[in-house]
């Protein structure tokens, strides 16, 4: 006789796609390559690490090609594909898989952050503290985020500034959610969860947090990504283990070059490419440029400051920089 496993995951990846448009036109956002795997792999992969096996992932815009890569992954194979017709929320994200879950705690994972998020200890939290639900916080709020006000070991108030709080975070998208509280989200309907912590509050529910001082990325719009990628490229000896890029590329036999010294004529580091890739002598890359599963550089280009990935276009003698290729599609900042 077997039995469930105590913790399950949820990883939300049924967006609209909005905000990464016109790369989103043609693909999701969690099939983005990042230095080799799929945001999606990331997540999935922040799960396994800390024992989760398995994990529910919600789908909307271009729903089949999620669930395609889904199903081709041999690595983490206990997945539940909840395809949302219309979008429920992060609230109502829960009611479509209501009994998969049956009496287990959730963590919910969005798929619009790269993190190195130590899920395990986010886990420990909420147990040690008995909470209704465990929040994982950055270590102040950053301009334009929903501020969250804790106190002690308890998140106190969100968005609305409270008395007598110690610290104001933001909320990083991770968290664990216990079977009471699940009960406590609208069981019909699109809700945000978000609605559900505040009501839970209120009612003197007990609410933890765990802060993540470490790398955290909102990957939102383009330059957002590019910056999350420019942080890695920076000290990528730090960060390819720990967010599973390594791992995940042994598994696809993909290989990275990071140079992060003066050692070819014509490649200013920091500069990151596929190890298979050649530079002809008449072109020069970088600094802080970025090359994922491309095939080919022309003669005399010159990139700087940008990422190239999947379906680039690059005619010979282009100059780039400050912007972002990928997809036969184009955004400059």
């Amino acid at each position: 006789m077997t039995t469930e496993p105590q913790i399950k995951g949820l990883i939300l990846a049924a967006g609209f796609g909005t905000r990464l448009m016109p790369f989103t036109e043609v693909t999701p956002k969690p099939l983005f390559p990042f230095f080799g795997p799929k945001i999606l792999d990331l997540a999935l992969f922040r799960l396994q690490r800390s024992g989760i096996n398995h994990a529910a992932v919600n789908t909307h815009h271009l729903a089949s090609k999620i669930e395609d890569h889904l199903t081709s992954i041999k690595w983490f194979t206990n997945i539940n594909i909840s395809n949302e017709k219309v979008i429920l929320g992060t609230g109502g994200s829960i009611n479509p898989i209501r009994s998969w879950i049956g009496d287990s705690h959730l963590v919910i994972y969005n798929s619009d952050i790269v993190s190195t998020i130590d899920i395990s200890k986010l886990v420990e939290t909420h147990f040690a503290n008995k909470s209704i639900a465990t929040m994982c916080l950055l270590p102040s709020c950053k301009p334009g985020k929903t501020p969250i006000y804790t106190r002690e070991k308890s998140v106190i108030s969100i968005e609305k500034e409270p008395e007598n709080y110690t610290n104001k975070h933001s909320f990083t998208g991770v968290h664990i959610i216990s079977p009471e509280f699940i009960n406590m989200i609208p069981k019909s309907g699109e809700s945000s969860i978000i609605t559900t912590y505040i009501n839970a509050i209120k009612n003197q529910k007990r609410v933890s947090f765990h802060v993540h001082k470490d790398y955290w990325h909102d990957l939102g719009i383009p330059k957002d990504f590019y910056e999350a990628q420019i942080e890695l490229l920076k000290n990528p000896n730090s960060l390819l283990d720990t967010l599973g890029i390594n791992s995940i590329n042994t598994k696809n036999r993909y290989e990275i070059d990071f140079i992060l010294d003066k050692t070819y004529p014509n490649i200013e580091p920091p500069v990151s490419l596929p190890k298979s890739l050649k530079i002809p002598s008449s072109s020069h890359i970088g600094p802080n440029f970025i090359m994922t599963n491309i095939d080919h550089i022309p003669e005399k280009v010159r990139l700087k400051n940008g990422s190239f990935f999947f379906q680039s276009q690059i005619a010979d003698g282009e100059e780039f920089s400050d912007g972002m290729k990928g997809f036969a599609r184009l955004v400059k900042w």
